[in-house]
């Protein structure tokens, strides 16, 4: 009885000893897939980021013809959006220094702030047709 106790106990732990590959491996291809999925997000806020810079450079331009009070005007917000954009700009710089567990949180922020630079752009804009 002793005998087939003992075996019973090997098995069990030998079964379950043989299910820990897939769970390591799982895990590793769960960090490439964040680690892939970091780097995508990284070159579309970076895109997105030399798009703003594009339109902003377009409110320049529409800068040229308009009046005096209109260009001053114009010319404050355009900084302010700049600043924005800066700010925004050196946020993707700290997203390359966070670790892969905390990425996330910073991508948030990151998110929010990508936003509220798409709204003043678009309120700037449309205030300046």
């Amino acid at each position: 009885m002793k005998l087939v106790t003992a075996l019973m106990a090997f098995l069990l732990l030998f079964v379950s000893a043989c299910d820990r590959g897939p769970r390591t491996t799982r895990a590793a291809s769960d960090s490439e897939i964040t680690a892939h999925d970091r780097a995508m997000y990284e070159d579309r806020v970076e895109a997105r980021l030399k798009d703003f810079e594009h339109r902003i450079d377009g409110l320049e331009a529409r800068r040229k013809g308009l009046d005096k009070a209109t260009q001053d005007r114009l010319q404050q917000d355009i900084l302010e959006l700049r600043d924005r954009k800066d700010a925004v700009e050196q946020k993707v710089r700290d997203l390359h220094k966070v670790s892969d567990q905390s990425w996330m949180d910073v991508k948030a922020s990151l998110d929010r702030d990508i936003d509220q630079l798409e709204a003043a752009y678009n309120v700037v804009s449309a205030n300046n047709k």
